[in-house]
């Protein structure tokens, strides 16, 4: 898409400071529709990942998901992320995960750009709703969308075609389709 001026996606993370350590939780990533399916949210969390290091010398980064964002946790996964305890009480989160960096420092003076201190971080054991960690299962990563459900297979063809994704198959196999492009948003 050489020569258009649409943003093809965005990324953010933050720091805090957990056990005197800097971790990078990820806040944001999105890629958009017309720039999917081309590696750019593997580039974006590669380049969030190298700044975690670079910019904040960070020994881990992490993220929470809800269980309608498959394609997120697959690109994920295979960054390396695993699942880990909850380590926040963000609302929809239903999977965390975390990816251990490089050691870059041996402790952190002072609080997180969260503006959270220390002793404000949830530690093991200390926080009662604490939950452990769910293994991600991919069949659960599929919700319902009313809107493609309602759609019929002519109006469905339409939305595949704005996207710029493939119109084969059936209708069951064209919502599959439209589904997996809005969970390739990211989060």
């Amino acid at each position: 898409m050489r020569g258009t001026t649409e943003p093809c996606g965005l990324g953010g993370i933050g720091k805090e400071i957990v056990g005197g350590k800097v971790v990078c939780n990820i806040t944001s990533m999105y890629v958009s529709p017309s720039f999917r399916n081309m590696g750019i949210g593997s580039y974006l969390l590669s380049h969030l990942t190298s700044l975690a290091v670079t910019s904040f010398s960070a020994t881990s980064i992490r993220c929470c998901l809800s269980l309608s964002q498959s394609v997120a946790a697959g690109l994920l996964e295979g960054g390396g992320f695993e699942p880990v305890e909850a380590f926040n009480e963000e609302e929809g989160a239903e999977v965390w995960l975390e990816k251990k960096l490089e050691e870059a420092n041996t402790g952190v003076e002072g609080g997180g750009a969260s503006g959270r201190s220390q002793a404000q971080q949830p530690s093991s054991g200390s926080n009662p709703k604490k939950r452990p960690a769910p293994a991600p299962d991919p069949s659960k990563w599929s919700t319902p969308n009313p809107l493609f459900d309602s759609m019929d297979t002519a109006e469905l063809k339409k939305e595949c075609v704005n996207r710029g994704l493939d119109v084969g198959g059936g209708r069951k196999k064209l919502i599959k389709r439209l589904k997996e492009d809005d969970a390739e948003g990211l989060f």
